[in-house]
């Protein structure tokens, strides 16, 4: 609730979410944990979407976001790139690292508009 307005393509924006939260389930399991958090932190508001699955390999963080590259053995490939593309439209960044928990944890970097004198 403490969250600043974001200027987003709401619909754009939902299907990051779809795509980072399916890519969990489908990793981890529909029975583990996923937490999706978020934070202001300086101009920016940090989304971050955890699982506790098996994670992603740090040779394989480098390249899921680009396209028609996949850990999964269905799927085009097409999601994550999806997911960096809508994200660097709306000026922002999207990292991949581990959660301390075991598993993935993508964060979303978004800034906060700056507010227009009137």
């Amino acid at each position: 609730s403490d969250l600043p307005e974001l200027n987003l393509d709401v619909e754009q924006i939902r299907r990051v979410l779809i795509n980072l939260i399916e890519n969990a389930i489908d990793a981890a399991g529909t029975n583990t944990p996923l937490t999706i958090h978020t934070r202001l932190e300086d101009e920016t508001v940090l989304f971050t979407v955890t699982d506790q699955g098996p994670g992603i390999s740090a040779e394989d963080r480098d390249r899921i976001f680009q396209p028609y590259v996949s850990t999964k053995e269905s799927g085009m490939g097409l999601g994550l790139a999806v997911v960096r593309t809508v994200i660097e439209d709306h000026h922002g960044s999207v990292t991949v690292g581990e959660n301390v928990d075991g598993g993935a944890a993508f964060e979303i970097l978004l800034p906060v508009p700056e507010k227009s004198e009137v």
